[in-house]
């Protein structure tokens, strides 16, 4: 459910935040604008310009989470590449 994905993002930045403020605050900030994104996906209500500047602060936040959990079993690499 949507509740349990929220709940799970906000343990995770918690997680984060334990040593590193800022990577917590970037990682806060992008799951914030990717939920956006997503209500946007069924009300179709943001402007075009504030859609890309989301994706690419959403693309910033794969990137990021790929770096935070690099190595640990669960994956890595490129976020659109199945080969990895």
């Amino acid at each position: 459910s949507h509740r349990s994905i929220l709940r799970v993002a906000d343990r995770l930045t918690a997680l984060v935040g334990q040593t590193e403020d800022a990577t917590a605050a970037a990682l806060a900030n992008g799951l914030l604008v990717a939920r956006a994104m997503h209500t946007h996906f069924y009300e179709n209500d943001l402007p075009g310009p504030t859609v890309v500047a989301g994706a690419g602060t959403v693309s910033t936040t794969i990137d990021l989470l790929q770096q935070l959990f690099q190595g640990n079993g669960t994956g890595g690499g490129d976020h659109g590449d199945a080969d990895t």
